[in-house]
């Protein structure tokens, strides 16, 4: 017997089996960044410009002609130690996005820790990278926060690369696991 003639026999006789996908986390809290869909243009949101940030109704588009700098926004969020868990979304596309020479020199999504101090904290921070052209696509990451962490950036950035990227959607928002 087949290869196929033997699947086709199990399933017609054997057992039936279902997956479902159950989502670990859960919503606990509400969105932390302000004007998060840029209903208000790009109030709440500091810019950095050698190339263009532009709103397109509520689409961010960041452009740069050349990979000495970087077009971006950011928003900054105090942690008072009461955030554990945080999920950091977007949907995002680009087109022509050619990297610098370093692996962080593309179109990114971060979000950065810092200690008491100001001190950058090396945690995991990076929700998406990208270089080339692609369509919208979604995409989040779940954070672990540092307790040594009292102050969050979302960064949306265009980074020491050519091309242009595209943000909607970006949301921040605390989790904690579903029971």
């Amino acid at each position: 017997m087949s290869l196929l003639g033997y699947v086709t026999t199990y399933f017609r006789t054997g057992p039936l089996a279902a997956v479902e996908w159950v989502e670990p986390y859960q919503q606990t809290g509400n969105e932390l960044l302000q004007n998060h869909d840029f209903s208000a243009g790009l109030s709440g949101w500091e810019q950095t410009v050698a190339g263009k940030v532009v709103l397109q109704g509520q689409l961010l588009r960041l452009h740069l002609d050349d990979k000495t700098g970087d077009a971006r926004i950011e928003q900054k969020i105090v942690n008072h130690g009461e955030f554990r868990r945080l999920r950091l979304s977007t949907d995002i596309k680009s087109r022509d996005i050619v990297p610098g020479k370093e692996t962080w020199h593309r179109a990114r999504l971060i979000l950065s820790s810092y200690d008491e101090n100001g001190n950058w904290l090396a945690v995991p921070h990076g929700v998406v990278d990208l270089e080339g052209s692609n369509n919208w696509r979604y995409a989040e990451r779940v954070f672990r926060v540092s307790p040594m962490a009292v102050e969050l950036k979302v960064i949306a950035m265009l980074h020491r690369a050519t091309g242009t990227v595209w943000f909607k959607n970006l949301s921040l928002v605390e989790i904690g696991e579903n029971k």
